[in-house]
């Protein structure tokens, strides 16, 4: 079992990070972008076994059935990544709205409160159809915002299973099934929400939201769907990814001779 414990605090966490503003005017001044980094993950936990069964052993042919079989596996737990806070409303008057790592970020006023996706139709926080009102909204006029991340993204989890069974078949050779599970409960970990508050109108169609708060349209004429408007804060907060893969099954045969 290994545990880790870690904290990381930059104020560029890549080269795109690297490109924003000098803060309040000053030269080399870049406090207003020290936050914890995209990379940060405070906590981890790893679990690693190997359960040889059974134990007694059997002998005679009893024993050749039920000996050699064995259990292993490695469960994980992470928890989640900061959120990279961004808009490309131009709110900082940079004229810069290319999308490449713009300078402006959007405003917390309050607490943001983390949501289970699986039942808030894929939002982490903010949910339109929510009572609440999101505390996240563009920054004022001539402003960078607020803090360059939010923490934290969803936690990671994971489980890696396998069975294995060594018949052996003389002094000099033996035949070893083997079955792996890798993420044996097929449980999906999210990755970090949208983090852009920037309004975008859409051009999708209305069909294409089911479960989803549904676009209005807008007259428009542009293309062949027409153009819709999004949710009020475009998708902020919405999980749009997973990481990992699904459950994964693979069996072998190996003789050693």
């Amino acid at each position: 079992m290994a545990y880790t414990f870690s904290k990381s605090i930059d104020s560029a966490s890549s080269f795109e990070n690297a490109l924003k503003p000098i803060c309040n005017g000053v030269l080399n001044n870049f406090s207003c972008n020290r936050a914890l980094s995209a990379f940060d993950a405070r906590h981890r936990l790893v679990i690693s076994y190997l359960w040889e069964l059974p134990v007694p052993k059997y002998d005679g042919a009893k024993g050749r059935l039920l000996n050699g079989w064995a259990v292993s596996g490695i469960t994980s737990f992470q928890s989640g990544f900061p959120i990279l806070m961004r808009s490309l409303n131009d709110q900082e008057l940079e004229n810069d709205t290319s999308g490449f790592e713009a300078p402006g970020r959007p405003l917390i006023t309050g607490p943001v409160h983390f949501l289970n996706p699986r039942s808030n139709g894929r939002y982490y926080f903010c949910n339109p159809s929510a009572a609440a009102a999101c505390p996240i909204t563009n920054a004022p006029l001539g402003s960078l915002g607020g803090s360059r991340t939010l923490c934290c993204g969803p936690g990671i989890s994971n489980f890696d299973f396998s069975v294995q069974k060594i018949l052996s078949m003389g002094e000099a050779k033996h035949l070893e099934f083997r079955a792996e599970f890798f993420n044996i409960f097929n449980h999906p970990s999210f990755d970090t929400p949208n983090n852009n508050v920037t309004f975008n109108p859409g051009f999708r169609d209305p069909a294409d939201y089911v479960g989803e708060n549904p676009c209005v349209t807008v007259n428009t004429g542009i293309g062949p769907q027409g153009a819709y408007t999004c949710p009020p804060h475009g998708q902020l907060g919405l999980i749009q990814h997973t990481i990992g893969s699904p459950r994964f099954i693979q069996m072998a045969l190996h003789l050693t001779f």
